[in-house]
Order: structure tokens, then C-alpha cells, then sequence
């Protein structure tokens, strides 16, 4: 088992679960299912700089990469998505895991207190399409 922690944009929540199989090709299928998409993109460090946490440096956020790709869901043509702090909005959902020296996804590295901090720290946003 692998804990990572869920951005669910379209319900508006931030929650910790866990992946069944930690295979390559199994966690990556979990992704697409959890994040809605068909294909991802990953930024790893971000939580060090926005947290000023060393310890958080190794986590790595991924979201859908054609997210802003797709055609806006409401009447004023935006998409449902969430905003970190000095980042840029991001469309739909984002999954959190932690990442080894090789590059193989793990559990995520952060404690209660930080997946509280994150919940404080994250704006929900209508994100416009590119």
C-alpha cells in the first residue's frame, strides 16, 4: 500500500488514501482514475518551496496535463480546478505521492499537521481554458 493525498477539485476536498498496488503500471493507472485524465504531468519540489519544508521536497504533485486542453464546463466556459500559493491554477484534480532516488512513486512524507496546512493553503478556482 501507498498513501498519497487527493486534491479533489470538483468536490472541493483534501484527503488522504491509499493505492492499492504500488506496481509502475498499476499506480499509474490509479492516477488516471483518481485524477480523471488520460494522460499526466508531475512537479516534484514544489511543497519545499511553497512550505519552506525540506523534508516535503521529494513529494511530487501530479495533475491531468491536457487539463486546460479541455472545453470549459460552465456557462462562463472555465474548468473546475485549485490554486497553490505561488503556483498557477491548476484544471481538475491533483494527486500527492512521495518519490524515491530512483524515481519510483512512494507514500507521501507529509504529516497531519502538513495535509492540514495544505487544506488552509488551497485556493479552489474556475480555471480558463487555453
Amino acid at each position: 500500500m501507498m498513501k498519497a493525498i487527493l486534491i479533489d477539485s470538483y468536490n472541493k476536498e483534501v484527503r488522504e488514501l491509499e493505492l492499492e498496488d504500488v506496481s509502475d503500471e498499476r499506480t499509474l493507472n490509479q492516477m488516471y482514475e483518481l485524477i480523471k485524465c488520460r494522460c499526466v504531468d508531475a512537479t516534484a519540489g514544489i511543497f519545499d518551496y511553497i512550505f519552506q519544508r525540506p523534508e516535503l521536497g521529494e513529494d511530487t504533485l501530479w495533475f491531468d496535463d491536457e487539463g486546460r486542453l479541455k472545453a470549459g464546463e460552465d456557462e462562463d466556459g472555465l474548468l473546475t480546478g485549485f490554486q497553490l500559493p505561488l503556483c498557477k491554477p491548476i484544471a481538475g484534480n491533483g494527486l500527492i505521492l512521495g518519490c524515491d532516488c530512483e524515481g519510483a512513486s512512494t507514500s507521501h512524507n507529509f504529516t497531519p499537521e502538513d495535509i492540514a496546512e495544505l487544506k488552509d493553503a488551497i485556493e479552489w478556482a474556475r480555471v480558463e481554458p487555453l
